[in-house]
Parts: structure tokens; sequence; C-alpha cells
């Protein structure tokens, strides 16, 4: 399916720009529409027992929060007209996290940030495990503050034969038809599911090679990265939580490892 509806995460982060010039440009390759969203901050003023909280300081926190959006709204206009794309701004209130999975029901790709961290300023709600898991459309991760040039010529997929995996493929097709080459690398002990898809991937007419990497102690989220490094590789695809999320937070696994660690694109599917 082509891509006509793009959705980008719209905050108060340090990153927000560059995620926006991102958006804008892959919108204008696609002949996409472009939309950002903006979640009202919900500030928190502590009740304490037999202590009141006058009518003025809930006040002062309204006009910060519309300070808030109203400085975000300028980030997504300033970046968006940067990228000569007529974006549309929407602000809403709600629970980012549910707000954004709920919003992906009706676009064909979404962008957001990689990961919080305490200096970014994001949204205190916004859980990127969560979007992965519950998001209806693919999740192109971005990292954190480095500018991304899409869409990309040299492409990794990292394929273990999952169905996450094959949904992460069959929605990127599309916007991979013009790509110089695709990747298949590998992770798994079944060699001959990554010769199976790297030949459907021929049969679109784009070029790709097949590489196996094979089991490793290092961990499949490792051997990705360091295979991307190695081939120059300027976006990553890869299905979300292959196992539970339980297990890989636990445990650890592929996707907490490449949400931890990653520093290019890299497009999700659940």
């Amino acid at each position: 399916m082509a891509i006509k509806d793009v959705l980008v995460y719209v905050d108060n982060d340090k990153a927000c720009g560059n995620r926006i010039l991102t958006a804008a440009n892959l919108c204008n390759h696609f002949g996409a529409h472009l939309a950002g969203l903006y979640v009202m901050r919900n500030l928190f003023v502590p009740n304490f027992p037999n202590e009141y909280v006058s009518a003025a300081v809930y006040n002062i926190i309204d006009e910060q929060s519309v300070e808030q959006r109203d400085s975000a709204k300028i980030i997504f206009t300033k970046n968006s007209l940067a990228a000569d794309s007529a974006g549309e701004f929407r602000a809403v209130e709600g629970h980012v996290t549910n707000t954004l999975s709920v919003q992906s029901r009706y676009v064909d790709l979404l962008l957001v940030p990689r990961k919080q961290e305490d200096e970014s300023n994001l949204n205190i709600q916004y859980q990127l495990g969560s979007i992965l898991l519950n998001s209806a459309c693919s999740v192109l991760v971005l990292p954190d503050s480095k500018p991304v040039t899409l869409p990309p010529q040299r492409v990794i997929v990292g394929w273990d034969g999952s169905r996450e995996c094959a949904a992460a493929l069959r929605v990127a097709l599309p916007m991979l038809a013009q790509v110089e080459k695709i990747d298949v690398v590998s992770v798994s002990s079944n060699d001959a599911d990554a010769i199976a898809i790297t030949t459907h991937i021929n049969r679109h007419g784009i070029n790709a090679e097949t590489h196996l990497v094979g089991s490793s102690k290092k961990g499949a989220g490792l051997a990705l990265l360091e295979k991307a490094t190695e081939l120059r590789s300027q976006l990553l695809v890869m299905g979300a939580y292959g196992h539970s999320r339980f297990h890989e937070l636990v445990l650890g696994g592929a996707t907490k490892y490449i949400l931890e660690h990653a520093q290019l694109p890299v497009l999700f599917m659940h």
C-alpha cells in the first residue's frame, strides 16, 4: 500500500525539529499528507491532606501548558515550511501513549523519537514500547538528535522468520521500491528462511542480498547493529517484540536492545 498519510509526534523535546523535517521530506517524496500530533501536558499538582491549592496555581499551570503547546506548534510550522510542506498541526488532550496508538489507526506511517532521556524534555507519559505493541501501522523510530536523510538508499532487514518481521517487511516494501540495495541479515539458525525472503524481495524488482550471521552469544540486537554499521545501512527494518514484551523486558531481546542503542532509523511493526 502506498504511503499517503504520515503522522509525526510533536513535543517539546530537543529532537523534535529534526523529526518534523524528516517527516516533511518523506511526505514530499511520497506525495503524502503530513500531520503533526501534540498531546497537551497534564501537569500534576500534589494535593496534600488539609492543604489548600488556590485557583491561581491551576491557572498558572494551564498557562504553562498552553505556552508549551504554542512553542511546539512554532517548531512544527517552521520545520514543515522549511521542507516546503504544508503540514497540519493537531493539539489534543489525553494520555500521549494511548493517543498515538489510537491515531495510528488512521495513517500509513507514524514517526516517533527513539527513547526518553532525562534531559530530552519529552512528555513523561511517552512510552515507546507500548506504542510499538499497540500501533496499527508501521512505526519509524528516529535517533535522538541526529538529522536523518530519508528515503534511504541502503537498507538492512533483520530477518528471523517471525510473523512480526514479515509484517514489517510487507509494509516497508512500498517505501523501498527505489532503494539501491536491501541486505537481509539472518540472525536465526534457519538460513533457508532468509534465502526465501530475499528471493521474494528480488521478485519485487529490488536488489537484495542474504547475509547469514547465525546465532551469536552477543545477541541478535548487537549483531544487527554491527552489521548495519559494516554495510553502511541508512535504515533498519525489523519486527517488534517477536517474544512477549515481558520476556524481552526481563530477559532481554533484540527489540529492547535496538531501542536502547540504535543510531539509525528503525522501521518497526508488531
